[in-house]
């Protein structure tokens, strides 16, 4: 846990996101926090996983999402807790809001849907990631560019690498959970049409997933690129040192004043 709360804490002072980073994770036995909130026993509603991510990461509080706590189709058939459904197979889903023809749709879901063995018991945690309480599987950072710019800077400058991405018009938060657990690599996405609609994400968010087994190399680009000093967040502006240059109009006045104008 000293890891996770040094990782937490550069992403507080160097990254500097507006809302909390979410610790995920994905659990199919084991005790879950006193303190974590379910939507229908807490709120008596089943939510979308979009609208849990929300909660923990705006109002800082721990979600607990059992089988019978979602009420998103993907969310359930990716979290292998249903089977695929006929229809989504078929893409209807999909078809005719996100996609031109049925057959399409059908693509779309096959492609973008990540998925994991079935379980019935299958559970997500996500809370705050300086107040998770136990080890989390994944962490997001919602940011705008270049905030998650400066994560990628940090992967960069530890691995040489560039990260790639996969965008999707949805099941970006399946993308940036499953596929980011299942891979053990950084996923950059874009959120969906439910995570806009559902979780209310800004419309400047991007959002960058750390895997478990990346968080020491993360917490070392970062702190490695910031003592290098090369980018900063919020943006460094060197031009800010700089003599203003103004318009021709200045220049008598200036005389009259004894500045000197610089061209």
């Amino acid at each position: 846990m000293e890891l996770v709360q040094k990782l937490g804490k550069s992403l507080d002072e160097m990254v500097r996101p507006s809302t909390y980073p979410v610790a995920v994770k994905v659990l199919e036995n084991g005790d879950l926090p006193q303190k974590a909130v379910f939507p229908v026993k807490n709120f008596g509603n089943r939510l979308a996983l979009c609208q849990g991510l929300s909660i923990a990461r705006r109002f800082g509080m721990t979600v607990a999402f059992g089988p019978d706590d979602h009420q998103c189709p993907p969310v359930l058939m990716a979290l292998g807790l249903k089977d695929i459904s006929k229809n989504f197979q078929e893409g209807l889903m999909a078809y005719p809001f996100y996609a031109e023809t049925p057959e399409i749709g059908a693509s779309l879901n096959a492609n973008h849907l990540p998925r994991m063995e079935q379980s019935e018991n299958r559970h997500v945690l996500l809370s705050p990631l300086s107040r998770a309480s136990f080890e989390p599987d994944v962490v997001l950072v919602y940011g705008n560019s270049a905030q998650i710019h400066r994560l990628v800077m940090a992967v960069c400058y530890k691995t040489g690498r560039p990260v790639n991405a996969v965008f999707s018009e949805r099941m970006g938060c399946l993308r940036a959970i499953i596929v980011s657990i299942q891979s053990g690599e950084y996923q950059i996405t874009i959120p969906g049409s439910g995570e806009r609609a559902f979780g209310f994400c800004g419309e400047d968010e991007i959002v960058f997933a750390i895997p478990r087994n990346r968080f020491e190399e993360l917490l070392s680009g970062l702190e490695g690129s910031q003592k290098a000093g090369g980018m900063r967040y919020p943006t460094i502006y060197p031009a800010l040192l700089k003599s203003p240059l103004f318009p021709p109009q200045f220049d008598p006045v200036m005389e009259d004043l004894g500045i000197k104008q610089n061209r």
